[in-house]
């Protein structure tokens, strides 16, 4: 798998950056410009890849930090809404 730079990068017309990849993972992408990288992603199965490389490991880190602080993967924050966000959202 490519690195997230080289995912990025590769495509010219490539309208995001890598920074956006961590904001839609996190949960902090706009609605709209979210809509428009779900798309992007569909036809962009590379950097879909990265996207789901990202999902995971903060997926680890929730599980290791949980098991750190004697709970579990889901409790509060730590749970998502499958983008990678808080169910609050």
């Amino acid at each position: 798998m490519l690195d997230a730079s080289t995912a990025v990068t590769k495509n010219t017309d490539n309208p995001f950056t890598e920074d956006d990849l961590h904001d839609y993972v996190d949960g902090r992408m706009d609605s709209g410009r979210r809509k428009e990288f779900e798309e992007f992603l569909q036809h962009n199965p590379e950097i879909a890849a990265v996207v789901e490389d990202y999902r995971r490991q903060n997926q680890m880190l929730r599980a290791l930090f949980a098991r750190e602080r004697g709970g579990h993967a889901g409790a509060s924050s730590g749970r998502t809404n499958g983008r990678g966000s808080d169910e609050s959202d």
